[in-house]
């Protein structure tokens, strides 16, 4: 469909396996298929990104198997792509099918006015950066696995869980969040080995959620690291720190 563009990489030809935007490589990549993305020398991508029912009847009609609903969104090796909000009033990733599986991996997800993350899907995030808008990564009523990735300069909520969605946070920093750096309003979140600092709350539980955290560190959140709002869930925090031995 059109030239080689990138001479001795892997793409073939422009059109059919490498495309000018991320939304046109996640239509047109097959089941279960990874986007490749590069930063094109730090100039970013302002583009919302968008994976629905749509996407994969698209993809079925090209199939000869049933669907995973699997697909990878990554970084190029040695580049760091940033899919830049700045001036849309959107969202920067929507996974909007509940039954999509969707892995996120080496790229910064910047400056959205919204939120950088909305999952209702079932979604790892690692070695990634969120940064800004009102929430940086809302869970809801999916699952999601993030590890390795930072959630950083949100004006609202760092992670915010919603309709029963789930989260597992591993060697994770949701820190510099104006508000709470995370939001349990009705699911689960299972914090290990992460830092919640220089929020104004560190980790906020509702009478509809549960949490636990272990092995993290919670100091030097403004007014508090953790408030428990359930009257029947224990919030199970052990081996943490908190700022002070005395605390």
């Amino acid at each position: 469909r059109g030239t080689d563009p990138d001479g001795d990489g892997p793409a073939r030809s422009f059109g059919f396996d490498s495309f000018a935007t991320i939304q046109a490589g996640i239509d047109a990549v097959a089941d279960d298929g990874e986007v490749i993305i590069y930063d094109h020398a730090g100039a970013g991508y302002p583009e919302s990104l968008v994976i629905n029912a749509s996407t994969w009847n698209e993809k079925d009609l090209r199939s000869h198997r049933p669907l995973s609903k699997q697909m990878k969104l990554m970084a190029a090796s040695g580049n760091a792509p940033v899919i830049n909000g700045s001036g849309l009033q959107a969202i920067g990733l929507d996974i909007q099918d509940p039954f999509s599986k969707i892995s996120v991996e080496g790229l910064e997800i910047a400056h959205w006015t919204a939120i950088g993350i909305r999952n209702t899907g079932d979604l790892t995030v690692v070695d990634t950066k969120v940064n800004g808008g009102f929430s940086g990564i809302v869970v809801d009523g999916g699952t999601a696995n993030l590890q390795q990735t930072q959630i950083t300069g949100t004006v609202i909520f760092g992670l915010e869980i919603i309709n029963g969605g789930q989260a597992e946070v591993t060697r994770t920093e949701i820190i510099d969040n104006q508000f709470i750096g995370v939001m349990v309003v009705e699911g689960q979140a299972d914090l290990t080995q992460s830092r919640l600092n220089r929020n104004k709350h560190g980790l906020v539980v509702t009478n509809d959620g549960a949490a636990t955290v272990f092995d993290s560190d919670l100091s030097d959140n403004s007014l508090i690291a953790l408030e428990n709002a359930s009257s029947t869930q224990t919030v199970n925090a052990s081996g943490n720190w908190w700022g002070s031995v005395d605390e």
